[in-house]
């Protein structure tokens, strides 16, 4: 199927993008894309910004609790769906230095068996996140989304003195548990790597990757967001495809 379209309308060039399987387009004008690049570029201005790792004391003014519980109903209707999404993120996330070097220097993904358990609990801990009122301090889902928070500045101490020469301090982390990576690679692994490779040499990738790599803090507002939106983009971007049932897309459209 083509999810991107290339058409003129008005005198304007337009990109319709097909946002689930029911022939649905967002007509995306050169004015919204604007605004939406606009938008990108302040949260990537953030990446020089160290992340607090702290939930606010208080709900924010404009907090919709009951768009919230909705999204606790959807979430225990469409859990495995969830769960995948939120797999698929990890692994992509995998990709990402800003991401995958911290994990390592906490010495809890580094190994099969450590990374094994350590998802497992990471998935129980999404999983309480719906089971109150976040806003609620007493709340279970309050109280374990402040672990995750301490658990992050728990990494942040040890990540944000050694930034800069992180690299190092992952070698040392495999050197220290006798893992070494080229040997593990079966001949399928070096498959893949050659044709990642390969689409790496071809790929127009932004700059703006590079400098979100190359010229960040460790821990930075801008990774908080990239892991937000890797836990729920996805969910609200393909909402009808993994719910297509849900009495929600049986009400009349009003915009």
């Amino acid at each position: 199927k083509q999810w991107y379209q290339r058409r003129v309308h008005g005198g304007k060039q337009l990109r319709s993008v097909k946002v689930n399987c029911q022939n649905t387009y967002i007509i995306m004008t050169e004015d919204l894309e604007a605004k939406v690049y606009k938008k990108f570029l302040e949260m990537l201005e953030n990446r020089k910004t160290p992340s607090a790792l702290r939930a606010p004391e208080t709900p924010p003014d404009w907090l919709d609790k009951e768009a919230c519980r909705k999204g606790r109903e959807f979430y225990f209707s469409s859990a495995a769906a969830c769960s995948i999404s939120s797999m698929e993120a990890l692994l992509l996330g995998f990709c990402i230095p800003n991401f995958y070097k911290p994990l390592i220097v906490s010495r809890k993904s580094h190994v099969k068996e450590d990374a094994t358990t350590r998802y497992l609990e990471t998935a129980a801990l999404v999983y309480s996140w719906y089971l109150s009122d976040v806003w609620e301090k007493e709340g279970l889902a309050s109280v374990m989304l402040r672990r995750v928070n301490a658990m992050h500045r728990f990494v942040a101490k040890k990540v944000r003195p050694i930034h800069k020469t992180i690299g190092k301090e992952v070698d040392k982390v495999f050197e220290d548990s006798d893992v070494d990576l080229k040997s593990e690679l079966n001949k399928q692994d070096k498959v893949l790597l050659a044709e990642l490779a390969e689409i790496r040499e071809k790929a127009d990738i932004p700059d703006e990757y590079y400098d979100y790599v190359n010229d960040s803090v460790a821990f930075s507002q801008t990774d908080m967001t990239l892991v937000q939106g890797a836990f729920f983009g996805q969910l609200l971007l393909f909402l009808i495809i993994m719910e297509p049932n849900m009495s929600v897309w049986k009400k009349p459209r009003t915009s």
